[in-house]
């Protein structure tokens, strides 16, 4: 029987029932994804920057300046990833990332000038933001109706597993076959995965899916956006969510370059990224159950705490265990600009907020990402070392923290005054 105010034909109600284990090869079709698009296409990257201003003989901000423009392309793309949805629907908007993604890689190939580098960049930014997290967050959050947290957890945990195992293949083939064969191999593979998505991926359905969406009891229901607009924890969530970009993604990035200067080997600067991926693909399925049952702020807690004490030891590194804590620490931080994103949206800004701004909370990851990539990098080349920049990183994430025990407070301040009013 459907819910009142949700009545659909009943040919549409027969597909549903159907067709509803197929949110099992929806939720493998998305791990699949994410451990090809971000596991490879992604989390490698700190391992070219070495190699790369190396033989073209450039300094590491300028290139790192690539990641820059990936990440403002993919913030800008994340902007409108709403109406890429709406007018290419899932399934094209998912193949057609990994399409774009394949074009890049091949452009790294081929690139021997730092514009190259740039332009590949950008089709990359592009490419990562159709067929990744905001993409997948929606199909789960179309497809599932319980356990959102822990559904979530399973499927971005292929992320990291990609991430493990692609740094290691990635470092290898790099020392044996170089840079530019690394690359190559990569867009086909992006190739490949563009044909998969292409004919597996499934829209969760306009109706179905919407009462999936609204009768979970795992979130607020919300004000209407131009209400919320008018809220300052609005801008502050805002402000958060951009610096889990910062505080994440760069750091890893830099941590293969930073262990190697401490007089670590790039072999096993490669294996300690590699097990910190291995601990992400562990820890975001364990963040969300901690979700599923704790709640929100105990899962916020344990990854920042977690980043800030991941960060400390990586500045200061002088043993093979600091690094190993490093990647172990690291890796239970980095669920949070993952699986728990998509839950403070919809638990602080509400159900009614949830698909407008979803894409846009995935781009300001990518804006954080933007600045922090060549942030670190700058401060390398003043200073040598990417230690002050991890010291720096430590006292942002901490006040971030405070700001969105704020930011939670106001929210629930929200949530009495509009159930007073009902």
């Amino acid at each position: 029987m459907l819910k009142e105010g949700f009545a659909v034909p009943e040919h549409q109600t027969e597909l549903e029932t159907a067709e509803r284990p197929y949110r099992y090869v929806i939720a493998c079709a998305c791990s699949a994804s994410l451990f090809i698009a971000l596991g490879l296409g992604n989390m490698p990257a700190g391992q070219y920057v070495a190699p790369v201003t190396a033989d073209l003989g450039v300094a590491r901000m300028d290139f790192s300046l690539m990641f820059s423009v990936r990440f403002v392309m993919g913030t800008l793309a994340g902007l409108m990833w709403g109406k890429f949805l709406a007018r290419l629907g899932v399934r094209v908007m998912s193949g057609a990332g990994f399409a774009l993604l394949s074009c890049a890689f091949l452009i790294f190939s081929l690139a021997h000038s730092l514009p190259a580098f740039y332009f590949g960049g950008a089709v990359q930014g592009l490419g990562v933001t159709l067929g990744s997290n905001a993409t997948c967050s929606y199909l789960v959050d179309g497809w599932f109706r319980k356990n959102k947290g822990t559904v979530l957890g399973l499927v971005f945990a292929s992320s990291g597993l990609g991430g493990a195992l692609f740094n290691v293949l990635v470092a290898r083939t790099i020392l044996v076959a170089g840079w530019r064969t690394s690359y190559r191999l990569t867009a086909w593979i992006m190739l490949a995965a563009a044909v998969m998505m292409t004919a597996v991926v499934r829209d969760p359905g306009g109706a179905s899916g919407e009462r999936r969406r609204r009768t979970s009891a795992e979130s607020w229901e919300g004000v209407p956006l131009p209400v919320l607009f008018r809220q300052p924890y609005f801008y502050g969530i805002a402000a958060f969510i951009f610096v889990l970009g910062v505080l994440c993604n760069p750091v890893y990035s830099l941590a293969p370059a930073h262990l190697t200067d401490l007089g670590f080997d790039r072999m096993f600067a490669a294996r300690a990224v590699g097990m910190l991926f291995i601990v992400l693909a562990v820890s975001k399925v364990a963040v969300g159950v901690i979700y599923d049952r704790f709640g929100l702020r105990s899962g916020v807690v344990l990854c920042m705490c977690s980043g800030i004490a991941s960060m400390l030891l990586l500045a200061g590194a002088r043993s093979k265990i600091s690094a190993v804590l490093f990647a172990v620490l690291m890796g239970v931080e980095m669920p949070i600009e993952t699986i728990l994103l998509p839950m403070i949206i919809a638990s602080l800004m509400g159900r009614k907020a949830y698909t407008s701004l979803i894409g846009a909370a995935f781009a300001m990851i990518s804006a954080g990402i933007a600045l922090g990539n060549p942030l670190v990098n700058y401060i390398y080349d003043r200073c040598g070392s990417y230690a002050p920049a991890l010291y720096g990183l430590c006292c942002v994430a901490a006040a971030s923290l405070a700001m969105y025990f704020w930011c939670e407070s106001q929210a629930k301040k929200l949530q009495n005054a509009c159930a007073n009013d009902q």
